[in-house]
C-alpha cells in the first residue's frame, strides 16, 4: 500500500502544475471562441470579433479534470521499474516547477518524435527529491540498468549530474530551484532550453478523467544517462506506428479494459 501512495505521489507531482493549468485554460478558452465565432456566424449571438477575442474564463480548480484521472493511471504507472539515484558527486540535482521530468532515451535513439507519457515503451521520468536523492520509473523491459542489479546506483561523475540537470531544466516550465553551489554550473548552462511542440495526444476526457494526457512539451534532445542501456531486441525492431504510438503491452491492456467499461 505505501508504494501505491508513492505512486499516487509520483502521478500528482506530473499534473498539479501551473503548466497543467494553464494549458487547461488556454484549451478551454480557444474552445468557447470557437464555439462563439460559430454562433455569431450563425446569428445566433451578437458579438463583433473584438467581443469574441476579449472573452476569458476562470476556473476554480483546472488541474482536477487530471487528477480524476489518476485511479485510471495508476496501474499502467506501477508497472514501470523503480530505481533510486544518489548523487554522489559534488554538483547537487537541480528541480523545477514540473518536478517530474519526463523523457524516452529509446524513441531519442530512433529518432521518433512523438510525444510520450507513462504508457509509452521505453518511458523514463525522474523527481528529484533533493541534491543528493532522484526517484527514477524506467521501462526495464527496453532498457537494462547497467549500474546495478538492485534499485538504486550511485554517481560519482559530476558530468552524468550535468545531464540529470539538463534534462530538468529542459523539462522546466518557468522556474527552476537549486543549491547556492549550483548557481555557478546553472548560470552557464541556462541557455540550452528548447522548445519542442507536437499535438496532444489524448485518451478520456475531461468528465471521466484522462486516462492519459501527454504535453505538448517533449524533451527530444540527447540526454547521456550512462546506466540505461538498450536491450538489443528494441535497437532493430520495429516501431507500430499509430496515433498513439508504441505503447506497452500490460498499458495497452489496461487501458482497453478501461474504454471498455466507460463506453
Amino acid at each position: 500500500m505505501d508504494y501505491i501512495y508513492l505512486l499516487m505521489f509520483i502521478y500528482l507531482s506530473d499534473v498539479r502544475v501551473a503548466e497543467k493549468a494553464d494549458d487547461f485554460k488556454r484549451n478551454k478558452l480557444e474552445e468557447s471562441k470557437s464555439i462563439a465565432k460559430v454562433l455569431a456566424a450563425q446569428n445566433k449571438i451578437s458579438l463583433s470579433k473584438s467581443d469574441i477575442e476579449s472573452i476569458d474564463i476562470r476556473f476554480d480548480r483546472p488541474n482536477l479534470s487530471y487528477i480524476q484521472g489518476m485511479n485510471s493511471l495508476i496501474p499502467i504507472i506501477s508497472e514501470l521499474c523503480p530505481m533510486i539515484i544518489i548523487n554522489e558527486s559534488k554538483l547537487g540535482f537541480i528541480t523545477a516547477d514540473v518536478p517530474l521530468a519526463k523523457y524516452n532515451q529509446w524513441f531519442i535513439e530512433r529518432n521518433y518524435k512523438h510525444p510520450y507519457g507513462f504508457g509509452h515503451m521505453g518511458f523514463q521520468c525522474f523527481i528529484p527529491l533533493s541534491p543528493k536523492i532522484c526517484f527514477c520509473l524506467y521501462d526495464d523491459n527496453v532498457y537494462k540498468n547497467e549500474y546495478s542489479n538492485k534499485g538504486r546506483i550511485r554517481i560519482y561523475n559530476e558530468s552524468v549530474v550535468e545531464q540529470f540537470n539538463k534534462l530538468f531544466i529542459q523539462n522546466s516550465y518557468k522556474e527552476v530551484y537549486y543549491r547556492i553551489d549550483t548557481r555557478a554550473w546553472l548560470e552557464k548552462n541556462i541557455g540550452i532550453k528548447s522548445e519542442n511542440k507536437l499535438e496532444e495526444w489524448i485518451i478520456g476526457n475531461p468528465q471521466q478523467g484522462y486516462l492519459q494526457k501527454v504535453s505538448s512539451r517533449s524533451v527530444y534532445d540527447i540526454i547521456k544517462l550512462p546506466m540505461f542501456k538498450t536491450n538489443q531486441f528494441y535497437k532493430t525492431v520495429p516501431l507500430p506506428y499509430d496515433e498513439a504510438g508504441p505503447i506497452r503491452r500490460e498499458a495497452f491492456e489496461k487501458m482497453s479494459k478501461w474504454n471498455e467499461t466507460h463506453l
